[in-house]
């Protein structure tokens, strides 16, 4: 079946036919939730995808997933560390930002969030920083983006348990209230207070300092 591709606006840049690591694109056959062009491309070792214009262009997908998987397979061969956790870590960080047909990859790449070269190229160099944070190897603790809004670089990494990964979600409602900053779950906690009674409050627009300190009302259950 020949594939129905879309035709371009003036403004939009024709990439067909250009090569972006393993991917050539083929053409444009439509758009994203975010308006984005998708483009049928094809990689060196046959498989096919459509992926973004700006993630061809970023350089943010390069293959299907079999130039990460080369990568592994070379590294494997030359540190000796291809079993350790780490090593396990560090190939599911750059899966779910760069490769397209990854589970978690509008989670990450999607969105934008990235592992920067130098650890992208080399596990090395991520296992130089990652193995010097602080509770490195410690059980209970993992990997976790200190600002969710970036990717996996240097100063923005650090081993968190999975209750602090937790409060750290971008879903997470935050709250500033007499210099203090939580997530709306633990404030519920601070307060004693459901976290389903301060949501119906925000949503009402309550300011903040009735938000949390206004108790809720007794239901009268006297006959």
């Amino acid at each position: 079946m020949q594939p129905q591709f879309i035709t371009l606006s003036k403004s939009a840049k024709d990439i067909t036919g250009q090569r972006f690591g393993r991917w050539i694109a083929l053409g444009p056959i439509g758009k994203n939730a975010r308006r984005e062009i998708i483009w049928l491309c094809q990689c060196d070792c046959g498989n096919i995808g459509h992926i973004a214009g700006h993630s061809l262009t970023s350089g943010n997908s390069q293959s299907c997933g079999c130039l990460n998987i080369d990568k592994i397979r070379h590294a494997s061969t030359t540190h000796g560390m291809s079993l350790t956790p780490l090593f396990q870590t560090w190939y599911k960080i750059i899966e779910r930002c760069t490769n397209p047909s990854n589970r978690n990859y509008h989670q990450y790449g999607a969105r934008g969030i990235t592992i920067c070269d130098e650890w992208r190229n080399s596990f090395l160099e991520f296992h130089k920083y990652a193995s010097q944070l602080d509770h490195f190897g410690e059980k209970g603790y993992s990997i976790d983006r200190i600002n969710n809004s970036l990717g996996y670089q240097p100063e923005n990494i650090r081993y968190a348990t999975q209750h602090q990964q937790s409060r750290n979600k971008r879903t997470n409602v935050m709250i500033t209230h007499s210099g203090e900053t939580k997530c709306l779950k633990d404030w519920a906690s601070s307060v004693n207070m459901s976290v389903g009674t301060l949501q119906r409050r925000i949503k009402l627009g309550w300011p903040t300092d009735k938000v949390l300190t206004q108790r809720p009302r007794k239901m009268n259950t006297t006959k």
